[in-house]
């Protein structure tokens, strides 16, 4: 698949985004029916000594903007982080106090979410363990990713240190209504259909595609050329 109809695509990717900006209420921080509707989690309390190496979080501890959806309604220009060791959701915020506050938001009350550049869903028809996963859709067919770290103990003569192991994912592959997990590319070819299974597997390694280590631009183009391209 070439760099246009790739570049194409993320445009629309990007159109869609806005499509959900226009199309749902946008409410501000200052608002008392955003306090009332999304300022509603715990306290966020799980802090580390500065000993220990790596993090918690997606990438870095510290917060971006992001926007989060639910119940039909937009709360953009939140201050977020994504505690994937322990799967929640943070937002940040200033009291009326003018005091800073980190909470981890009630999942009940989020639908998705958009933090990193990346597309979060809550969908507990996946697993029954998890329910925060990064989606990669097109016309149809997408990848789910779970993402998630685990903490590490090492015993060094009289010390003991912790780390985080770099982010881990569980992959699904969604099509005609079916959650299917892959754990590999032999895996995923398995499970797709016969008629292009041939043409997929090709493609994957003439790109030299590994399917736990793909950035998220390649599995849009995976699933562009599933789509679009593994009959031709």
């Amino acid at each position: 698949m070439n760099k246009i109809l790739l570049n194409t695509v993320l445009a629309l990717f990007s159109l869609v985004i806005t499509g959900l900006s226009l199309n749902a209420q946008t409410l501000s921080q200052g608002s008392t029916e955003l306090d009332n509707r999304l300022y509603n989690g715990k306290y966020y309390n799980y802090f580390l000594p500065s000993n220990v190496t790596g993090n918690q979080f997606l990438t870095t501890k510290d917060n971006s903007i992001g926007i989060v959806w639910g119940n039909g309604v937009e709360f953009e220009n939140l201050l977020l982080n994504y505690d994937v060791l322990n799967q929640q959701l943070l937002l940040e915020f200033i009291t009326n106090e003018k005091a800073t506050r980190l909470i981890s938001l009630s999942m009940v009350n989020v639908d998705s979410f958009y933090f990193e550049n990346k597309i979060f869903v809550i969908d507990t028809n996946i697993s029954k363990l998890h329910n925060i996963y990064q989606c990669i859709s097109y016309n149809g067919i997408k990848i789910y990713l779970h993402l998630y770290k685990f903490m590490n103990l090492q015993s060094k003569l009289n010390d003991i240190e912790y780390n985080f192991t770099k982010l881990q994912r569980d992959i699904y592959f969604f099509d005609k209504g079916e959650y299917l997990k892959v754990k590999n590319n032999s895996k995923f070819i398995k499970i797709l259909n016969p008629q292009i299974s041939k043409n997929v597997k090709r493609y994957m390694k003439s790109k030299k595609y590994k399917l736990k280590r793909m950035t998220d631009n390649q599995y849009l183009d995976l699933l562009i050329y599933i789509k679009d391209k593994a009959r031709e």
